[in-house]
């Protein structure tokens, strides 16, 4: 190929690019308020799955902690009666 079909093509390319840019920033305009708010959402719901999963790995963990205290005896469950009011209505 030529040199000069070499730089034309290069130019054009160039131009090509230049405008499929300049379409991009004009469209992309009226979206751009938008995203904030879209980044917030995605990050809320995020937050809120990562968060659920690790409060049950967490309750399950504690809850694997206590019954191993209890196993070994550091902790203790005893039942103790409590004196209660009652209103009835007769």
């Amino acid at each position: 190929m030529p040199p000069e079909f070499k730089n034309q093509e290069t130019e054009l390319l160039n131009k090509i690019y230049v405008s499929l840019n300049d379409q991009i920033d004009v469209a992309g305009r009226s979206f751009k308020k938008w995203i904030p708010l879209g980044a917030a959402v995605s990050l809320f719901f995020t937050f809120k799955v990562v968060g659920a999963i690790l409060s049950w790995l967490i309750m399950l963990f504690a809850w694997l902690i206590f019954k191993a205290l209890l196993w070994i005896g550091v902790v203790k469950i005893n039942k103790v009666a409590a004196e209660k009011e009652i209103i009835k209505i007769n």
